[in-house]
């Protein structure tokens, strides 16, 4: 699904890794589109591992330069320059007006390419995982196929991730 026309947002994760520990986060850098939850199932409280939540309504409120059919897009698909890409290495962009937008509704998530710091979760290996799309009956916008519109209300959708 392309970021341009969906303003798709991702669950990211990577198990045992460094020091045993599995690396997760909720990524808005390519843009929003439905919320989400993404939380260990057990090992809670163990170090930096918590409950991940962006369940704001970012679609509706979405800047008029970054609305896409669907969702809501990064300013780095929109504008193309490192000051929302990143592209020329690490410290050469921080934070923007855009990446606020998305930072202020959805704290513990990505908001652009170089937001590690406040984004980035970690649990220990042999942690299990679940993700829950359109939480508490969450709606999405129209979505816009074959030239013909249609509005969806989404299930929702979980996914246990083990980690074995």
């Amino acid at each position: 699904m392309p970021v341009e026309e969906d303003g798709a947002r991702r669950a990211e994760y990577a198990l045992n890794q460094f020091s045993n520990l599995d690396f997760y986060d909720i990524s808005l850098v390519d843009g929003f589109n439905i919320p989400m939850i993404f939380t260990p199932t057990n090992n809670v409280g163990s170090g930096n591992c918590q409950s991940l939540t962006c369940a704001a309504d970012i679609n509706t409120q979405c800047p008029n330069e970054l609305r896409a059919p669907g969702g809501c897009n990064n300013p780095c698909t929109v504008f193309k320059t490192n000051e929302f890409c990143c592209t020329q290495g690490y410290g050469t962009c921080g934070p923007t007006y855009f990446s606020r937008f998305f930072k202020d509704r959805c704290p513990t998530s990505y908001s652009y390419p170089q937001d590690d710091p406040s984004s980035t979760f970690t649990c220990p290996s042999g942690t299990n995982y679940r993700v829950v799309f359109c939480p508490y009956g969450a709606t999405h916008p129209t979505i816009s196929n074959n030239h013909n519109s249609t509005k969806v209300n989404l299930e929702m959708v979980t996914e246990k991730i083990n980690s074995e």
